[in-house]
Formats: C-alpha cells, sequence, structure tokens
C-alpha cells in the first residue's frame, strides 16, 4: 500500500496498472491497481474535489525511493 504522503514527482519511481475496484471506505477511498501479476492498493483521502479513476482506466502512481518498502 502506498501512503498519500510517500507520493513523487513524475521524475521519480512510477507505476502505471489499470485501475480494478474502486473501494469507498469513509475518509478514504482504496483504488486496486494491477500491475500485471500483481495487485497495487492505493490509498486516498476522500474529498468533495477528489477525481476517482474509472475502473479499466490506466493509473500511474509516483513514489519517492526513500518510503518504498518491498514485502
Amino acid at each position: 500500500m502506498f501512503n498519500p504522503d510517500s507520493t513523487g514527482r513524475a521524475d521519480e519511481n512510477r507505476l502505471t496498472g489499470r485501475v480494478e475496484l474502486v473501494a469507498f471506505h469513509g475518509s478514504v477511498v482504496r483504488i486496486h491497481l494491477r500491475l500485471g501479476d500483481a495487485l497495487l492498493l492505493v490509498d486516498e483521502f476522500n474529498n468533495p474535489h477528489l477525481a476517482v479513476p474509472e475502473i479499466g482506466s490506466d493509473l500511474t502512481v509516483y513514489f519517492l525511493r526513500e518510503n518504498c518498502l518491498v514485502l
């Protein structure tokens, strides 16, 4: 999972995948992003101006190297 505080700039590390599911969990919107055989869960804080991606659309997430932990 990626914490919204760990997002980076466009010229840093990035992953692009296909949106499989968008789930609303109160103050958080969880986006299921398919990256080949892997599933990445991305949490965004919910707010009235949040543009939620459409299921089936491509989405790119950016992150800082020091905020990445692979388990």
